[in-house]
């Protein structure tokens, strides 16, 4: 969705790699999106439901959103090293940052799930909605279907990222987020 909906999908790079010490290549993420010297990375975890309790379930998607978490880190980390300084597009076009900074990087962990009824993500135990990693790198947590009702509303990708700065600094604020994205997004 975000491909088609909020961006051109030409800008859209799919699961980058980088190398590691040692020559091993590694995905930096599932999707990131460059724009304008900041690099948004989106982490999809999915979890299938299994037979246990709701309680149960809960706790598994929490693993999966924090497996998602410790991904983006590891991104952040790709890019202080170095390892991630030049990224092209499906046409092997340059689309890193044209005076050679680094990227500010934005991470973006979409939780999705078969259980029904879907949980909204409060209800998820200890993954917040948003949170910063050792890397100073801040992380969205979402549940795909309030990720999916937020791209439908935020139709751009300056869009997107003036929405995660606002979502970013209520969170910081100690403001409770409405457990509906959508409140938070009206």
């Amino acid at each position: 969705l975000i491909c088609t909906k909020a961006c051109l999908r030409d800008f859209v790079i799919r699961s980058a790699k980088f190398v590691k010490p040692g020559g091993r290549e590694k995905e930096v993420a599932d999707l990131l999106l460059p724009f304008d010297g900041r690099l948004l990375a989106v982490q999809v975890k999915s979890r299938d439901t299994g037979k246990g309790t709701r309680e149960v379930e809960l706790n598994r998607l929490a693993t999966k959103a924090k497996e998602g978490g410790k991904q983006i880190d590891t991104t952040a980390r790709a890019i202080r090293a170095g390892r991630l300084a030049r990224l092209q597009n499906r046409y092997e076009v340059d689309v890193s940052p044209r005076d050679g900074s680094p990227w500010e990087l934005i991470g973006i962990v979409v939780v999705d799930t078969t259980m029904a009824p879907v949980p909204d993500l409060a209800t998820v135990p200890d993954v917040p909605g948003f949170g910063i990693d050792d890397n100073k790198t801040p992380i969205h947590y979402f549940m795909r279907q309030e990720f999916e009702a937020v791209l439908q509303e935020l139709d751009t990708t300056p869009d997107i990222l003036r929405y995660l700065d606002f979502r970013q600094r209520v969170h910081q604020a100690g403001i409770s987020p409405a457990t509906i994205e959508l409140d938070l997004l009206a």
